[in-house]
């Protein structure tokens, strides 16, 4: 690439033994509609035919780094944001596939949007063979919300995202975070800049069934402790082990009837604790937070709509169901209704 010329976008892309679907990966990003590009690909220490495909391709566009041994994604992520030129930053994973306007979409919502300072979309599963799971990931709401929801789940998909590079904080992907290090990251920018997701699918991202280890789940899983630990910590609260398993239930819940009623009087009771104590603190907007919080009650008991007509009444009688904004959220108030009406004593 004539390093003369300053690319708009820098597009990241660690690779490591990724052969099966980098060729894909790639051609996803040379055919973007949006051309004024480099793409960083970075080969951490593949010992297959990675590094073959990525040559065969010849555009100079490509930019290329060697690791001669396996540093992580971590590691590599900050690599490519050391070696990027671009004022904009994009992700891609070298299995997933960027939609072709994927760039020009990102890059003209920034452009016209100077206060938010990263931008992903709506994304959609594929499996090992390319096809649609018909999953779709869709993280529509209000970029208010944003830095509110991080508190109960990551809202980008990784290779779906253009950021800012003047937005990244000084450090950048954390160690110790390891595999949710870029949850860590979204979780730190939005406490200074705004972030959303494009309403359209611009990303497949690939999942792969088989290929997550007991040992890697339990990392991850403990890395998401941390840092949804570290955003309740911000309302004055100390979880404990419990109250995190239960912070990260926000959906149903495999148990007996009297078992799941427990667990949805445990669980509302800890989100009653969150609005109470936000309201003490004032960390967050109170009727913004009581919304938010609201809204995942309301996953709860649509998750766990088999208990019937009883679980409409636990949802109507509950104090956090009177903070929901029932006009922005009459559809899935009214599915909620016909699935506890329709719904049988299926436990």
């Amino acid at each position: 690439m004539d390093t003369n010329i300053i690319p708009r976008i820098s597009v990241i892309m660690p690779v490591y033994n990724g052969e099966k679907y980098i060729k894909r990966a790639i051609d996803s990003i040379i055919r973007q509609t949006f051309a004024d590009f480099e793409l960083i690909i970075i080969n951490d220490g593949s010992i297959d035919r990675s590094m073959e495909i990525v040559k065969s391709f010849g555009d100079r566009r490509i930019v290329t780094v060697e690791n001669e041994q396996n540093t992580g994604l971590s590691a590599v992520r900050n690599q490519g944001l050391s070696t990027a030129r671009g004022d904009l930053i994009a992700f891609l994973d070298c299995d997933d596939i960027s939609h072709p306007d994927r760039l020009e979409l990102e890059v003209a919502f920034l452009d016209t949007h100077p206060d938010f300072g990263l931008v992903g979309s709506y994304t959609r599963l594929i499996d090992m063979n390319s096809k649609p799971t018909g999953v779709l990931w869709r993280e529509h709401i209000p970029c208010e919300k944003f830095p509110l929801r991080v508190m109960f789940g990551n809202t980008f998909t990784t290779s779906s995202v253009m950021l800012r590079k003047t937005a990244l904080p000084p450090t950048r992907f954390r160690d110790g975070f390891a595999p949710a290090e870029d949850y860590e990251l979204w979780t730190r920018m939005l406490k200074k800049w705004k972030g959303w997701n494009i309403p359209k699918i611009l990303t497949d991202y690939r999942i792969h069934p088989a290929g997550t280890s007991i040992e890697k789940k339990a990392l991850q899983q403990s890395a998401i402790d941390k840092i949804i630990a570290s955003e309740i910590r911000e309302l004055g609260i100390e979880p404990s082990s419990e109250e995190l398993a239960l912070h990260r239930k926000n959906y149903g819940f495999a148990g007996t009837k009297e078992e799941t009623e427990k667990f949805l009087g445990q669980r509302e009771m800890w989100l009653r604790k969150l609005i109470e104590q936000n309201q003490k603190v004032g960390r967050y907007p109170n009727e913004l937070f009581e919304e938010v919080v609201a809204e995942k009650w309301l996953e709860n008991c649509d998750a766990n709509a088999r208990l019937g007509l009883r679980l409409w009444q636990i949802f109507r009688h509950s104090p956090i169901s009177q903070k929901m904004n029932w006009r922005k959220n009459w559809k899935k108030l009214i599915r909620l209704g016909i699935k506890c009406t329709l719904s049988k004593d299926k436990i």
